[in-house]
């Protein structure tokens, strides 16, 4: 959903700019301004202007400069710190008059001096919009309305009486009242599209906040004709996208996402897999791809890796073959292998991430995104040399472009997980030369100081990332694992106490928070913090436990499943779900091994109660229970879920292929 605030800040940022040292004492005026390609192009929206059309919709329509967003608007200017031809077309112009056109650059320019009612309605909406920002909704809502009666008052529709609409239907979203945004937003609508045109490009989001809104009531009513309108909106937005943005513009496939979700909720599954399987492609795959239909085939390899990494964890060797081999021969984007690598490594299918990975490196060998991938799983199977080679390669692949910190603070990590301190240090060294404002990387920095036993330094770096990022649990951490190495304990309550604040410290705070009060003699508030350690040290060891108890459970009915004993299997994995009740992996083999030994109906069931207990509404959930849907007979069902194994594998995908 667009966010109004973020395009108003921008044309508000505009206004507010500060002239340059004036050459006069001339108090500066907002300056509007269109730029066509040629002449005659030119004098025919002046003569347009002239006849009482709008300045800033005729700039938001035709103007060819970055202003056209901000409906024309330039900035604060004194005429005399314009440039001089500027100066000569804007003198003795009235404001909200339309200047001659004026010869420029890119074409041809017409400029036009706000009027003091324009300023004061674009000052109003900046004040809404600091309101609204800090959070100050009520303040933001009298402002709007207010901005939105000035507009009214002008007696014409034009764009400010547009966006006033557009302002406060978006605050009342904010506000959860979205049955009184719609009418605003139709009626901004209403007043924006003859100014702008059907198709133009900044409808597109007004388009798609109607659509949303429509779809949020359709939730909370149950209404398909909600649905069916958010539907006629999506489709609306997505063809003025069509016309105005390239195939793969990010707005374009969010537009695209969301139109397959209003036709699965309207159980028009096969319609909806057909959208999602567009965008899948439009995502990942190449542009030369010859076959999208490889991707879907891709994704079914992934989830049969997934799947049987918990039936038949010995033998999935087959399975992540014919994965690697897939991405190997299909001409994808780098990011999809990254991906689908993450995903594996997720799973705790190591070896399977490296295959994938290795075979992505053939395919993309000039990747430094590649190459890091593989450095980064190296590193975390404890192959340190390995790991410190792709990270090299990875920064020798950057070629020309400018190094990235990170690679360097990666390569210091796999030089201290070798115990090569001072390599390490001077890695971390040149990461903060290229970033030297990064906190984690000064927290590096100190560790690889302490590791050396240079506490002194160790602290002063530790405190920079402090000031860097106070809400940095691991700054504080290295504070008090330092500062008790040279016994000031009170500098270790501090640092350890505000570690464990602000919950990102592990239990060993709690440890050297209670030794330091007991050396620094406050032996009470000593034994309460050893007390807090030893009791998270037993929980985590409970924990432990039932996990070994879990897998050990999960072992001997794979086992069992293995020898041919499927009623064997599906005994001993109820027993073990009912001890845990909360352990998805083990639920969802439950139902993986009920859905092969053929009890299609009790898997449908066993995965359905997954969902509905929220431990595992995730793409692997979805499409087993597809696969058992369709297994039993309901096609229906099997496509709706396999909808919505498509919606959140895109999720899972691009949540996995960000980052470095």
């Amino acid at each position: 959903m667009r966010i109004a605030f973020r395009v108003l800040a921008a044309s508000v940022a505009c206004l507010a700019l500060e002239a340059p040292p004036g050459l006069t004492q001339q108090a500066p005026r907002g300056l509007r301004i269109i730029v066509v390609d040629n002449e005659a192009e030119a004098d025919r929206l002046a003569a347009e202007i002239r006849d009482g059309a709008s300045f800033p919709a005729l700039a938001a329509r035709h103007s060819t400069d970055p202003s056209a967003l901000r409906q024309g608007i330039l900035g604060r200017f004194a005429i005399g710190d314009l440039r001089a031809d500027y100066r000569g077309a804007l003198a003795g112009l009235d404001a909200g008059a339309v200047s001659a056109p004026l010869p420029v650059v890119d074409g041809f320019a017409l400029l036009q001096w706000m009027t003091p009612e324009d300023e004061a309605w674009v000052a109003r909406r900046d004040q809404g919009i600091r309101a609204a920002g800090e959070g100050r909704y009520d303040d933001a809502e009298r402002v709007f309305e207010a901005a939105l009666g000035d507009a009214e008052a002008a007696g014409v529709a034009d764009l400010r009486l547009g966006e006033s609409l557009g302002d406060l239907a978006e605050l009342r979203r904010l506000q959860g009242r979205g049955s009184d945004a719609l009418p605003l937003l139709a009626r901004a609508l209403s007043v924006q599209e003859p100014l702008l045109g059907a198709s133009h490009p900044m409808l597109a989001p007004l388009v798609n906040d109607l659509a949303e809104l429509h779809r949020l009531q359709g939730d909370l009513e149950e209404s398909r004709g909600r649905y069916a309108e958010a539907e006629g909106h999506r489709r609306r937005s997505l063809d003025i996208l069509d016309r105005t943005s390239e195939p793969r513009d990010p707005a374009r496939l969010r537009t695209m996402e969301n139109l397959a979700r209003l036709l699965r909720l309207q159980d028009r599954a096969q319609e909806s897999i057909a959208v999602y399987r567009t965008v899948l492609f439009l995502r990942w795959g190449d542009p030369g791809m010859d076959d999208p239909q490889s991707l879907p085939g891709l994704l079914e390899a992934l989830m049969e890796v997934l799947a049987s990494s918990l039936t038949n964890p010995a033998t999935p060797d087959a399975g992540v073959r014919l994965l690697a081999d897939g991405i190997s021969r299909t001409p994808l984007m780098e990011r999809f292998p990254v991906a689908a690598g993450r995903i594996l490594i997720t799973a705790g299918l190591t070896s399977a991430a490296e295959r994938v990975l290795e075979a992505a490196a053939g395919q993309f060998p000039a990747s430094r995104v590649i190459q890091y991938e593989r450095a980064e799983l190296a590193l975390r199977l404890g192959r340190f040399e390995t790991a410190l080679r792709d990270y090299r390669r990875a920064r020798e692949i950057l070629g020309d472009e400018p190094p990235e910190a990170w690679i360097d603070a990666r390569i210091g990590d796999a030089q201290m997980e070798l115990s090569r301190g001072h390599d390490a240090l001077d890695a971390y060294l040149r990461a903060s030369a290229l970033d030297a404002d990064n906190a984690e990387v000064r927290v590096r920095i100190g560790n690889a100081h302490a590791d050396l036993g240079n506490h002194e330094q160790a602290l002063v770096d530790y405190g920079r990332a402090v000031e860097l990022d106070p809400g940095l649990a691991t700054a504080h951490s290295g504070v008090a694992e330092s500062s008790l190495r040279l016994n000031r304990f009170d500098a270790v309550v501090d640092a350890a106490g505000q570690a464990l604040a602000l919950g990102g410290a592990d239990r060993r705070m709690w440890y050297l928070q209670g030794l330091a009060l007991l050396r620094a003699g406050r032996g009470e508030a000593g034994r309460d913090a050893l007390a807090e350690y030893a009791r998270l040290s037993a929980g985590a060891r409970r924990r432990e436990a039932r996990l070994v108890e879990t897998v050990v459970a999960a072992r001997r009915a794979v086992e069992a499943h293995d020898a041919g004993d499927g009623a064997r299997a599906v005994e001993l994995l109820e027993g073990a779900v009912r001890a845990a009740p909360d352990a998805h992996r083990l639920t969802l083999t439950l139902g993986l091994v009920l859905l092969e030994t053929g009890r299609h109906a009790d898997a449908v069931g066993t995965f359905q109660r997954m969902i509905d207990a929220g431990l595992g509404n995730d793409s692997l959930v979805q499409w087993s229970l597809a696969r058992a849907h369709r297994e039993a007979g309901d096609t229906a069902a099997a496509d709706r879920h396999e909808a919505l194994f498509l919606e959140r594998m895109l999720v899972d995908l691009e949540a996995n292929s960000n980052g470095r």
